[in-house]
């Protein structure tokens, strides 16, 4: 298996987790960095991203699913056939897992309202 070869079966592999990654960090992100006095527009409008984030995330990872094994077929071409079915199966199965992932960070983001603070719950009661 060539350098090249090598470095493109493994992105293909980890596309799956690194989507999800990416859908949890910018989620998260957003609503942290959001999180200034906030309107009910505001509040919409990071619900609204919230939900862009999570439909381009999924798009990305069922698009992954439907050309993957293409593509750890065009890698492996000098690998033995039962290792490349491995990696793309294994692929799949970390694909999706990331679309898990995706839902449950999406409902709780779509759930619980942005920028809500348990701190001080308490005290003010």
């Amino acid at each position: 298996m060539s350098e090249g070869s090598a470095v493109r079966t493994t992105v293909t592999w980890l596309s799956g987790p690194a989507i999800w990654a990416a859908h949890f960090f910018l989620l998260y992100g957003i609503q942290s960095f959001t999180c200034l006095p906030l309107d009910a527009a505001r509040q919409g409008q990071i619900r609204l991203l919230s939900l862009a984030l999570t439909v381009i995330a999924l798009s990305a990872l069922v698009g992954f699913l439907i050309r993957q094994p293409l593509g750890i077929r065009q890698a492996g071409d000098r690998i033995t056939e039962s290792l490349t079915t491995f990696l793309a199966r294994t692929a799949n199965v970390l694909a999706l897992l990331a679309i898990l992932g995706v839902v449950w960070s999406a409902a709780s983001a779509m759930m619980i309202p942005p920028c809500v603070s348990s701190v001080g719950q308490s005290e003010r009661e």
